[in-house]
């Protein structure tokens, strides 16, 4: 059998790109991080929320049927959320890019 190997990349930037950026790239950068992970931890919350909600619900149910549209209803809502939320870090990060590459390039110079 053959094995596939797989190079997972760091979740953290490459130093070397960190200590060269402009203050203003760096600012912009550990802004998304902030908003990044403020969001990340509402949709978590919510998300969370919602899943107790669900099996609050599933439990009251008092048939097979209610029970299959309440799970329904459910995937449906979770599927539009994560979408959502996938939308919006995508934006997320086009907001960061955007910054960083119309940010002032004070005291670069090419050899």
């Amino acid at each position: 059998m053959q094995r596939h190997r797989k190079t997972v990349g760091s979740l953290f930037p490459n130093p070397e790109v960190m200590w060269g950026m402009e203050p203003p790239s760096f600012d912009a950068v550990t802004k998304t991080y902030t908003t990044w992970f403020n969001e990340a931890w509402r949709f978590a919350q919510d998300r969370f929320t919602k899943d107790l909600q669900a099996a609050t619900q599933l439990a009251r149910c008092t048939s097979p049927t209610e029970a299959l549209a309440v799970e329904a209803e459910f995937a449906s809502k979770m599927a539009a959320d994560y979408l959502a939320e996938g939308q919006k870090i995508v934006e997320l990060i086009g907001e960061l890019a955007t910054e960083i590459s119309s940010g002032p390039k004070v005291g670069r110079t090419h050899h």
